[in-house]
């Protein structure tokens, strides 16, 4: 029955589908890794180490890459998954999980958001007609800025939903499209069609009717694909409404022909309510009452049944019949009673009655074609896509920004991989050049430790064949030396004679200083070059002690107390200490061969093994 060029039939369609039928709707994100540690390996073989570095940060490098977008689930978001499931076959049941559940005590936003969005399926599912968003708005917000493309189509399919629920229909066609394009982009051809029907949906309550029919065909295509016999079957019924709508009545007949009935008698109630509206449409009232006279509504008031069986019977010309349906109804309020009513009117010539009933309804279509001038679809319509063109480019950019970053990380990478071998390699060079160097300095050691070794020698056999001079004149002296007494005076005669001559023979000193100057590295001259304002006693008392001579010895060559020789060399050390001298520890050692009693710095207090004659005269 038309009203104004509109049918009153207003379809279930596929939201009792959605209640009785079994989907699968786990969906599972996982990213493997595999490790990509053998880049460089050939490169790196000389250097375990600095392999293991490079592994180290290859691996960093690129698992950060792909980990920058995923995240680990928690407990909590595997359990409400597990719940997830059950929305489908028990969704009285969900509903009561899920009022166990605090969702302010979840600590990751994941899970309140899929907490939100289990709840507001499962309120759809078993018929509570949601018109606040605040719930479902938390899943779609939350999910808007993830990856999970799956959640966010649902998300976004409850937000259009609701906002039908609340008659925000501008608002509900935007989420929906988002849902449509969503199911289209992940081949998700249930959601998709859930959607497109949902939109048929809205054009349908705006009176939009072909809007609605090219829906309803996208919701079957969409549907039959998913091969769910159930859902196809009321995409067939939602489509049969379409082609009523817009006054195909034999393509409706010809739709619903195609619909396998079964035990479903909603299903059933609603494709008898549709033929008995196609029939009426297209004058076949006897065929019409057939349909409608049995068709009982499973629950609730048979209201809009027994509306269309009066008109048929009025038009049947069945007066009576069509009055006392009529009656029953009662005082509904709704377009189709005010129409029976005044076709009732009209056939019983109740002109007054049928004036005011046409006057209703023509206030009532008045308001509702006021609404549908007043619809902001076309305008939601084209926002949509103005958003959807900007989120496009942003799209386009962010994914040319991640590419930069990504190309950017790996240079950065291999930038680093190759200071590091080049350092490595400088390294190395470094290291081979101190060897070498170290190596030279060691070979210039050697050969002047073997010159030394050979003036060592050399000294060696003189000092050997000098230190027996004195013994074999000595020997000489006693042998021709008939008296002993006398040949002992003569052998203390020659020793006061070389003890003189150690004190006052320039010659022999000069002759022990140029010793000692071979023997030591130019000791006794650098000495007197660091020091050179001292007494010639001081340079004989530093002399002697490098020779090795006891400070009896030294005072004897003096002609000193023994006192004065520990005095003067006190003196002397403590003005060497007190120089800036680079060789004064070498200076101390030498003027205390045996050890100091004290050790200051670098070789001093260490003892020196000085070549001493091991020869003593009684």
């Amino acid at each position: 029955m038309v009203v104004g060029g509109w049918s009153f039939y207003k379809p279930v369609g596929l939201k009792l589908a959605a209640k009785s039928e079994s989907m699968r709707l786990c969906h599972h994100f996982c990213v493997s890794l595999r490790k990509t540690t053998q880049i460089m390996g050939i490169l790196m073989s000389y250097s375990e180490s600095l392999k293991h570095v490079i592994h180290i940060m290859l691996i960093l490098g690129f698992s950060a890459l792909i980990l920058s977008s995923c995240q680990s689930q928690s407990t909590d978001t595997k359990y409400l998954l597990s719940i997830e499931e059950l929305n489908d076959s028990v969704p009285e049941k969900v509903l009561t999980l899920l009022d166990s559940i605090n969702p302010e005590e979840y600590k990751d936003n994941e899970s309140k958001a899929l907490y939100a969005l289990i709840k507001s399926q499962a309120l759809d599912k078993t018929l509570v007609d949601v018109t606040n968003d605040s719930l479902i708005s938390i899943a779609k917000n939350y999910y808007e800025d993830s990856s999970d493309k799956y959640h966010l189509m649902k998300s976004e399919y409850y937000h259009g939903l609701v906002n039908i629920n609340a008659g925000n229909y501008d608002n509900a066609i935007k989420s929906l499209l988002k849902a449509y394009d969503l199911g289209e982009e992940t081949k998700d051809y249930y959601w998709q069609g859930m959607a497109a029907s949902k939109i048929a949906d809205i054009f349908i309550k705006n009176y939009d009717g072909y809007e609605s029919l090219a829906f309803s065909k996208i919701a079957l295509t969409c549907l039959e694909k998913t091969g769910k016999k159930r859902y196809i079957d009321y995409a067939l019924l939602d489509l049969a409404t379409a082609y009523n709508n817009v006054d195909f009545s034999d393509s409706c007949i010809m739709t619903v022909n195609k619909i396998h009935r079964d035990n479903d008698n909603w299903l059933n109630y609603e494709i008898n309510l549709l033929l008995g509206n196609a029939y009426i449409r297209e004058d076949n009232f006897k065929q019409a009452i057939n349909v409608l006279k049995d068709n009982v509504i499973p629950s609730g008031k048979n209201t809009e049944n027994m509306a269309y069986l009066a008109l048929a019977y009025l038009r049947k010309g069945e007066i009576n019949k069509g009055k006392q349906l009529i009656d029953s109804i009662g005082e509904d309020e709704n377009l189709l009673s005010h129409y029976v009513r005044y076709e009732l009117s009209e056939e019983l010539n109740n002109e007054n009655e049928a004036y005011s009933l046409l006057k209703n309804l023509f206030d009532k279509s008045d308001d509702d074609f006021k609404k549908h001038l007043d619809s902001k679809l076309s305008v939601a319509l084209l926002n949509y896509h103005e958003t959807e063109q900007e989120l496009a480019k942003l799209i386009k950019a962010k994914t040319k920004l991640q590419v930069i970053f990504i190309i950017t990380v790996i240079i950065l990478i291999f930038c680093i991989i190759i200071l590091i071998i080049l350092n490595k390699f400088q390294k190395q060079k470094i290291k081979i050049r101190d060897l070498n160097a170290a190596a030279k300095d060691l070979n210039n050691k050697i050969h002047s430790t073997d010159q030394n070794n050979s003036k060592l020698a050399k000294s060696v056999q003189s000092l050997l064949a000098s230190q027996f001079v004195g013994l074999n004149e000595m020997c000489q002296a006693l042998y021709e030396t008939e008296n002993e007494e006398k040949g002992k005076k003569q052998i203390a005669k020659m020793m006061i004679n070389f003890i003189n001559s150690l004190s006052g023979n320039n010659e022999l000193i000069q002759e022990l200083e140029r010793l000692v100057n071979y023997h030591y590295d130019n000791i006794y001259d650098s000495f007197k070059s660091d020091f050179n304002d001292l007494k010639e006693i001081d340079y004989r008392l530093f002399l002697y002690s490098i020779l090795g001579f006891e400070n009896t010895t030294i005072a004897l060559i003096f002609n000193t107390e023994i006192r004065s020789i520990y005095s003067r060399r006190d003196r002397l050390k403590i003005r060497i200490i007190s120089s800036s001298s680079a060789n004064k520890n070498k200076y101390i050692a030498f003027l205390y061969p045996d050890g100091l009693k004290k050790s200051i710095t670098g070789d001093v207090g260490k003892p020196q093994n000085l070549y001493k004659p091991n020869i003593k005269f009684k």
